[in-house]
């Protein structure tokens, strides 16, 4: 009845994601992507002022109010729409000039109904270089207001005007083996180093445990069955 090594880490992995989940207070929007992808070249000059994502600095923080619910900007101009950023991301350096792929993620607090479209555009003058463009829009449900007919609900209602700016991080790293972001290396050493551990010391004596009960049960199942006989 001993569980393989196989077995015991598949549900020490299981256990550790279920507490990691129940901590979860942020929503997330993530597009891996690598630079030999072919996607459309930027239909402008890109200006100096987009934030530039980079191996020295690879994050920023954004705070946009979104748009309306199902409205969207129909337009790439990057001037004309008040519910979209921009973002250069550049690949190059000593360190992540040896990665082909990475990730581009956004996280934003879990209390704003928002929901973000990420588009990439490349770049003419360096191919190591992208360019980010994000959209937000408003993806929760108004408060209807109260005309009497429903007295539980609130007297005042919520509109278009009242939509709060979403404060949210743009995060760009590279992906280790082409598929695990490089923030997330602590955890899985943590997880295996926990694994092992489990493995190691806390199963065993489990295992034992279990086995000591099978072998009293199948005792007593014996005792039974020969008393039945005679």
């Amino acid at each position: 009845m001993a569980l393989s090594p196989t077995s015991m880490t598949s549900l020490l992995f299981l256990f550790f994601i279920a507490q990691f989940a129940t901590l979860a207070l942020a929503n997330t929007e993530i597009v891996n992507f690598a630079f030999s992808d072919s996607l459309q070249q930027l239909p402008f000059p890109a200006p100096l002022e987009w934030p530039i994502l980079s191996q020295q600095q690879a994050e920023h923080i954004f705070n946009v109010t979104p748009a309306p619910s199902f409205t969207a900007c129909d337009i790439d101009d990057h001037t004309t729409c008040p519910y979209q950023v921009w973002a250069v991301l550049n690949a190059g350096g000593a360190t992540w000039s040896a990665y082909s792929k990475f990730t581009l993620r956004i996280s934003w607090p879990a209390m704003f109904p928002t929901d973000f479209s990420i588009r990439l555009f490349s770049s003419q003058a360096d191919p190591r270089t992208k360019y980010a463009r994000i959209r937000i829009v408003f993806d929760g449900v108004f408060t209807p207001a109260n005309n009497g007919t429903h007295p539980f609900l609130p007297y005042r209602t919520t509109n278009d005007e009242e939509l709060q700016s979403v404060p949210f991080f743009l995060n760009f790293e590279p992906l280790y083996f082409g598929v695990l972001p490089a923030s997330m290396l602590p955890v899985v050493v943590v997880l295996v180093v926990a694994s092992l551990f489990a493995y190691k010391f806390i199963v065993p004596p489990i295992e034992r445990f279990i086995h000591k009960l099978i072998e009293r049960a199948k005792e007593e199942l014996a005792t039974e069955a020969a008393r039945k006989v005679e």
